[in-house]
């Protein structure tokens, strides 16, 4: 008899614990439902600096940078969910111009599935279907086109926009002046530079239909010209101007993609 009751309590207790699971579950699910905004912020520094146009002294290799110009192009974003899922962003929506001198620096992706996201995911530059309408008729880049000729950021005898532009002055121990430097990269002739950026989220960005989300993308700038390795690392006063040179634009690329981490 003992034995009956005892078994019936933890049954009971069993039916109480799964109805109270699949009430969270439920809840969760209610919590999870609908579609949000998610702002998504590049913030630009220097070392440990934030970056300033025109107006701050950088240290760098011993001598002194100043930024005069910075603009890039982020793309194709896509979110993870801490389910695995992905939530690919509608391409036509989802070209970036990031420019720091006007403080272009934030945007939104819409129409977000609600949901716990842990990574993402996007392109440094113009994907090989975008490349190819710039190539075969510039103004095919719509929107695209006006931003980046907003920008002066538009290689016109390519009918491309710059995947990154980085322009300023650099003055080395050794000097008294500072010399123009300008770091320039983009597609042209057989060079094709388009590679994804992941990135792991340090908490959860959640998105949800009824509340502002954002994240935070720190892009250290310093990085490119540091380089990834000792063979990345850029002299300036060796290589002050970089535009369409194969292996010192290539190098610069590798490096650009080391540049960010989520905040």
């Amino acid at each position: 008899m003992k034995f009956n009751i005892k078994t019936s309590l933890l049954a009971l207790l069993g039916l109480i614990v799964m109805s109270c699971s699949n009430d969270d579950m439920h809840n969760n699910e209610t919590t999870l439902q609908g579609e949000g905004t998610l702002a998504v912020e590049f913030n630009n520094v220097f070392g440990n600096k934030k970056l300033a146009i025109n107006t701050q002294e950088y240290d760098k290799q011993n001598g002194k940078v100043v930024v005069e110009r910075l603009s890039y192009i982020a793309s194709n974003f896509v979110l993870i969910n801490d389910k695995g899922e992905e939530y690919i962003c509608p391409k036509k929506d989802c070209y970036f111009v990031v420019d720091e001198k006007s403080n272009k620096t934030r945007f939104e992706l819409k129409d977000v599935p609600a949901g716990n996201y842990i990574k993402l995911r996007f392109g440094m530059g113009l994907d090989e279907e975008m490349n190819e309408k710039g190539k075969g008729n510039i103004n095919n880049l719509g929107d695209l086109l006006l931003e980046t000729e907003d920008h002066d950021a538009m290689w016109q005898w390519q009918g491309n926009p710059m995947i990154m532009m980085l322009e300023g002055r650099f003055k080395s121990p050794e000097e008294k002046e500072f010399k123009r430097f300008l770091l320039h990269v983009g597609n042209h002739a057989d060079i094709f530079h388009y590679e994804i950026v992941t990135l792991d989220a340090k908490k959860k960005i959640e998105v949800r239909d009824d509340k502002k989300s954002s994240v935070r993308i720190k892009a250290d700038i310093a990085k490119m010209i540091s380089g990834i390795d000792a063979e990345h690392k850029i002299n300036l006063s060796d290589h002050p101007y970089i535009t369409v040179n194969p292996k010192e634009g290539t190098m610069l690329y590798e490096n650009v993609l080391s540049i960010f981490e989520i905040e």
